[in-house]
């Protein structure tokens, strides 16, 4: 009878002990990475032009989220020719512009994503820095069981209002020095 309530305390403590290891491994996997030029040309290639140019900042894999930009100096493309081959190739593949400014272009998807009736909803923002040859790409993707008409309606936008559109802002900052004109 004794060893039967020893091996039972045994099995308690060995799951208190894995749930304990578990609760605070969960605190160290982070879904953030640094994407591959590789991850960006497979995930975005309509927004890639020359992938040589290209810098992976910021990814998500919980959410489909990527930040990355181009840094087209030593290219003998100007902004202008990069932005009208990005706005062919994006209206090419589904995307729609709906909102250009100066330093500022928002591009929406939607659609069906596969045979069992999953929607994605998706946003870029492209943001050009004035004086400089970067230019900035952030993406929004957000899956459905359910048609949606606005990405804003999302559970995924209101995270990247509070994480993915602070540091798309952060880094084109880093850049400009305070500079926001058309990015919010």
């Amino acid at each position: 009878m004794k060893l039967r309530n020893f091996r039972g305390l045994i099995c308690l403590l060995s799951v208190v002990l894995i749930l304990i290891l578990l609760f605070f491994s969960i605190k160290y996997l982070d879904m953030n990475y640094v994407p591959t030029v590789q991850q960006i040309n497979r995930i975005l290639p309509e927004f890639v032009i020359d992938d040589i140019l290209v810098e992976g900042l910021y990814g998500n894999q919980d959410i489909d989220a990527l930040i990355f930009r181009y840094t087209i100096g030593g290219s003998s493309k100007s902004i202008d020719n990069v932005l009208s081959e990005i706005f062919q190739k994006a209206g090419n593949n589904g995307w729609k512009l709906i909102e250009k400014k100066q330093a500022f272009a928002r591009f929406e998807r939607f659609g069906q994503k596969d045979q069992f009736q999953f929607f994605s909803s998706e946003i870029v923002k492209i943001a050009i820095i004035a004086g400089t040859s970067t230019i900035y790409v952030a993406w929004l993707q957000a899956d459905s069981d359910k048609r949606v008409g606005r990405i804003e309606d999302t559970g995924e936008w209101d995270w990247a209002k509070q994480v993915l559109w602070p540091k798309f802002e952060a880094y084109i900052n880093q850049d400009t020095q305070g500079i926001k004109e058309g990015i919010k």
